[in-house]
């Protein structure tokens, strides 16, 4: 079940901007950052249930694309042509690996 793994995702992406809004201090997007962990990995632990590691560790790259993507729209943070090209070759290399699961 593919879902649960995106779900992880999603919320370790999400949770990462809300632990950058709140680093430094004990506050509530600090807080909110770490429960959106906590929730993250419950989601992983259900997709391993279904899943073999192999193939759902590759997901978690998405992360590498999910966060700049937020930090770009929510912290105004500059996204250059080299993010552009790398998440492209992440994307490919997903795709290969996800095929190769049949």
């Amino acid at each position: 079940m593919i879902l649960w793994g995106l779900v992880s995702v999603v919320l370790a992406s999400v949770g990462q901007l809300f632990l950058k809004l709140g680093v430094g201090r004990l506050s509530l997007p600090l807080l909110v950052g770490l429960a959106l962990y906590g929730l993250s990995t419950l989601a992983w632990l259900f997709l391993l249930r279904s899943v073999p590691l192999s193939r759902a560790y590759p997901l978690l790259a998405l992360n590498f694309v999910l966060v700049p993507l937020l930090s770009r729209l929510f912290l105004g943070e500059k996204l250059g042509p080299d993010y552009v090209a790398g998440t492209l070759l992440l994307l490919g290399g997903l795709a290969l690996i996800w095929n190769g699961f049949k």
